[in-house]
């Protein structure tokens, strides 16, 4: 508890019948990603399984693997502070879901897989329980019919805040306070090289802070999917 990690990947699958994540259970991690497929009996993660608490952060981070679990979301399990994020894995739960994570608070952060919740609990293409800032969402939300009301394009429960872009499509998930773009805006949206250039721009602003000891790698386009540079 209380750890960071930076400059880590995970590819292997991962299998616990408690917590289960990529990189963490409990702790901060920045600079990282994991395309694994991750099994979990509680809050599970492709970054992190639990952060423990607002304190705990994750940013500059992706997943691609598939998270199956009670609590789940592409980069959180449950809980904490995730920015510039995203998500391309699909995220399966019994619990409280979401694209990103199943509660805390999310900004500039996108979803693109599909997330499914096997209860009428809250589930979210960004958040199942919280907050969404200026993040997007072109996934499928599905889950039981009964659990229409905290289905949500954006967000299950909670507070959608600045512009959260979803996908137009044939779908009962809500889009309170969000805005619907065609594939085309979407696409452009949503550009992975975008995503890599605005990563490089801000890794290159820490690493010239002098007080930052550990630098953070670069990122580019591999098969398309973001991997280190270096």
């Amino acid at each position: 508890v209380g750890s960071k990690i930076t400059n880590s990947y995970n590819t292997g699958k991962i299998e616990s019948k408690s917590l289960a994540a990529g990189i963490s259970c409990f702790g901060t991690v920045e600079n990282s990603y994991n395309t694994g497929e991750i099994i979990g009996g509680a809050n599970s993660g492709g970054i992190n399984s639990t952060m423990g608490g607002s304190e705990f952060k994750a940013s500059k981070c992706f997943n691609s693997g598939r998270i199956k679990s009670g609590c789940a979301g592409g980069i959180s399990g449950y809980g904490g502070t995730v920015t510039d994020c995203y998500n391309t894995g699909e995220i399966e739960g019994t619990s409280i879901v979401g694209g990103i994570t199943s509660t805390g608070t999310v900004a500039y952060c996108y979803n693109t897989g599909y997330i499914k919740n096997n209860n009428s609990n809250p589930v979210g293409g960004i958040v199942g329980n919280g907050t969404a800032t200026d993040s997007h969402n072109t996934g499928d939300v599905t889950g039981p019919e009964n659990g229409a009301s905290v289905r949500g394009e954006i967000v299950g429960l909670g507070t959608i805040k600045g512009n959260c872009y979803y996908l137009i499509k044939d779908s009962n998930a809500k889009t309170d306070s969000c805005i619907g773009k065609n594939k085309s805006e979407m696409d452009e949206i949503m550009s992975l090289q975008k995503f890599v250039d605005n990563l490089n721009a801000k890794i290159e602003q820490e690493n010239s802070n002098p007080e930052n000891t550990i630098k953070l790698k670069k990122w580019k386009l591999e098969n398309g999917k973001p991997v280190f540079a270096e």
